[in-house]
């Protein structure tokens, strides 16, 4: 009789375990998905406060500014094009930002690039030779 009552008790138990873990997955999954909040990459929410979201922001623009004064240093754009951009990120505004603007190449500087690439694509053609390949 306690053989029996034994296998029953660990047949309930093993029952309960399926049953609940089954619960705990079929919760999870039903949430992990939906956006709106931090998650936590198992399907819980965190709601950030506002000092966490105003942390976030300053970090982002600060390095945003540093991307965008690397930018002017290059010639990449201009002073007055990263000052726009800096106050668009800043104010919530992206709309527009999408698209870079490029400036349009002088035929001297097209004719100096296309002479710079085929003077590297001779270069490798000649290694090429020697190599005998």
């Amino acid at each position: 009789m306690k053989a029996r009552a034994l296998k029953l008790l660990g047949l309930g138990v093993a029952g309960v375990m399926v049953i609940t873990s089954v619960a705990v997955f079929a919760d999870s999954g039903a949430k992990q998905g939906k956006r709106g909040g931090a998650g936590n990459g198992i399907g819980i929410k965190q709601q950030l406060t506002d000092e966490q979201l105003a942390g976030m922001k300053a970090e982002h623009l600060a390095k945003l500014k540093e991307k965008l004064d690397e930018q002017v240093a290059a010639d990449a754009i201009t002073q007055e094009k990263a000052d726009e951009i800096y106050a668009k990120a800043e104010s919530g505004d992206f709309k527009g930002m999408g698209k870079p603007e490029f400036k349009e190449l002088t035929d001297e500087e097209k004719a100096a690039m296309k002479a710079e690439r085929l003077s590297k694509l001779k270069e490798k053609l000649d290694e090429q030779v020697a190599a005998g390949a």
